[in-house]
């Protein structure tokens, strides 16, 4: 069976300003649909695996969202690691979709599994759904968890250093060459805190603002 790495699922727990110490009993109902979940999903053949495919609607669903992730991780405006962090996700809703699909299956009553291995088997559109939902609250920690690698000073510099680098630059220029969307202010004192570090840039503190 399919094991999702941690990695994969990194949070960034909230803590709040209030804490009530709990002690209440489990919920035994839960506790013994769970048992017999994983009881279930143990118990089927490996040797002799059931495969499974997206449902119609749930396939355009995992190619709409693929095209978005594909898209995003190319925009060229995210971290490297965040990129690679992000890459994974392309096994990683399709494996979660199927996990949700088995967890109710095996959930229900007269679930068989040997049945399923000589039976057409899909991922329904609903349990794909869940996992998309599931991915992007995963992206939103992950963008958390990264935000000390892509803080706006760093992100500044790091685009004042690539054109640089690039030759998009004269061999003078001003806070005017900021890029779109991006306060001015804010990416030249940026560059000034961050670039000092980056492609050897150094920032001119000179009054005209020309560097």
């Amino acid at each position: 069976m399919y094991k999702i790495p941690v990695a994969d699922t990194l949070r960034a727990p909230d803590t709040t300003g209030d804490w009530i110490y709990v002690d209440r009993p489990p919920n035994a109902a839960a506790e013994q649909q769970a048992a017999r979940v994983y009881r279930t999903l143990v118990e089927l053949d490996a040797e002799n695996p059931a495969q499974f495919r997206f449902a119609a609607d749930a396939q355009e669903l995992f190619i709409d969202w693929l095209t978005a992730l594909e898209m995003k991780i190319r925009a060229d405006d995210l971290h490297p690691a965040l990129v690679s962090h992000l890459s994974k996700y392309r096994s990683l809703m399709p494996s979660l979709a199927l996990l949700f699909e088995l967890a109710d299956l095996a959930g229900s009553e007269g679930f068989e599994g040997s049945s399923r291995r000589v039976s057409e088997n899909f991922v329904s559109l609903e349990h794909t759904r869940q996992a998309a939902a599931f991915c992007d609250y995963l992206e939103s920690q992950a963008g958390r968890v990264y935000s000390c690698l892509v803080t706006p000073q760093l992100r500044a510099a790091r685009e004042l250093a690539d054109k640089i680098k690039r030759r998009k630059l004269g061999a003078a220029f001003s806070s005017g060459c900021v890029p779109k969307g991006m306060d001015r202010f804010r990416f030249t004192r940026g560059c000034e805190a961050g670039s000092a570090s980056l492609a050897g840039c150094r920032m001119d503190s000179r009054a005209d603002r020309r560097y």
